[in-house]
């Protein structure tokens, strides 16, 4: 069985390595790939295509919260949907 990498991480950031993409460090940083807009977001000012992310750089992660979840439905605003809660 491979066992991917752990992400370093750089006083709420990370360095990226090769074969990382967005999904993956959200899905490791906060439980859920969906969230990989909070990471885009937060440094949307050196992504141009977030298809593309290159080994060395670093990101900054914002801690996960409710409202950091709803800033960024907000942001993407009708690409992204609320889930459904019951």
């Amino acid at each position: 069985e491979t066992v991917a990498p752990k992400l370093e991480h750089a006083n709420s950031a990370v360095i990226i390595r090769r074969n990382d993409t967005l999904w993956r460090i959200s899905r490791r940083v906060y439980g859920h790939g969906t969230r990989f807009s909070t990471i885009y977001l937060a440094n949307k000012d050196q992504i141009r295509d977030p298809d593309r992310i290159w080994p060395g750089q670093v990101f900054k992660v914002p801690s996960k919260s409710k409202e950091g979840e709803d800033a960024d439905m907000k942001a993407m605003g009708e690409q992204m949907t609320a889930p459904k809660t019951e």
